[in-house]
């Protein structure tokens, strides 16, 4: 196993719709269906989840942003949650979410000189920023910063301190972003070069791997689409008078003689994944 996991070559996203547990009744069932999720997002190393809505964003802008809510929750490194996160009702069963144990998670009280860590500013001393980096102290970074960075670290004169990397710049596997779409799924697929659609009724997936390994070469960022917990990705973008064939460049078939009516969307997220991980070694 490589520690810490390098990034992959290729931006990869992974599209879930507002309503994913809108109909897990109890909040606390709603948190664990998502932390199930996080874990999937850091286990395969999605750079980007976006959570589009599947009905209409006047409708679903408040599911979306619970989503949304949790799922960066449990991205942000522990020891700095408290700074960014207020007490807030749709996070009272946060303890349920399984730890990440992401390279931005697991840092230790006694950094190593190159080592890459994530940082909030939390304030500024002469031309340095205070970044807390999870020491018992905020360790400086020359120039001013906001928010959230990423330092690599270095002692000097007995002190450590932070260089600021860029974000295309850091070698390693960080965790994923969250985003919030407006956009409706057929809409949000455009950006994208690579478009890969799960559905029952897709290609075996066994039998499109070589095509996608191609095309996966080929791009720079990938999408994969998943649907809801009542539609299909098809049912979804009927109602913008789309098809699902016409929109991805790929519909495959993750989980061939399924044993059950439905299979959940978060299983849905980890048999493909599996499936791209194994084949696209990167």
């Amino acid at each position: 196993m490589m520690w810490p996991p390098p990034r992959r070559k290729r931006r990869l996203s992974i599209a879930i719709p507002a309503s994913i547990v809108s109909e897990v009744p109890h909040l606390r069932e709603r948190t664990s269906r998502l932390g199930f999720i996080g874990r999937a997002l850091a286990i395969f190393r999605v750079d980007e989840v976006v959570i589009y809505p599947d009905i209409s964003w006047e409708e679903q802008s408040e599911d979306a942003a619970f989503v949304a809510k949790i799922l960066s929750y449990m991205e942000v490194p522990p020891f700095f949650r408290k700074s960014l996160f207020e007490i807030d009702e749709d996070l009272k069963y946060v303890g349920v979410l399984p730890p990440l144990r992401t390279p931005s998670h697991a840092v230790g009280k006694s950094p190593k000189e190159g080592e890459i860590r994530p940082g909030l500013v939390v304030g500024k001393k002469g031309k340095f920023s205070l970044v807390d980096v999870g020491l018992k102290q905020p360790i400086k970074v020359s120039g001013y910063h906001r928010g959230r960075i990423v330092v690599k670290m270095e002692k000097r004169k007995g002190e450590w301190r932070g260089v600021v990397l860029k974000p295309s710049s850091v070698p390693i596997y960080m965790g994923y972003e969250v985003k919030v779409s407006h956009s409706t799924l057929g809409s949000l697929v455009r950006k994208y070069d690579l478009k890969i659609a799960t559905s029952r009724e897709g290609k075996l997936a066994f039998k499109a791997a070589n095509s996608i390994k191609k095309a996966w070469a080929k791009s720079k960022n990938v999408l994969v689409a998943f649907g809801s917990p009542r539609e299909g990705l098809d049912e979804i973008l009927r109602r913008e008078n789309l098809s699902v064939r016409k929109v991805f460049d790929f519909v495959v078939n993750v989980i061939p003689n399924q044993g059950v009516v439905t299979v959940r969307t978060e299983e849905a997220i980890y048999a493909t994944l599996t499936f791209l991980n194994l084949l696209v070694r990167e």
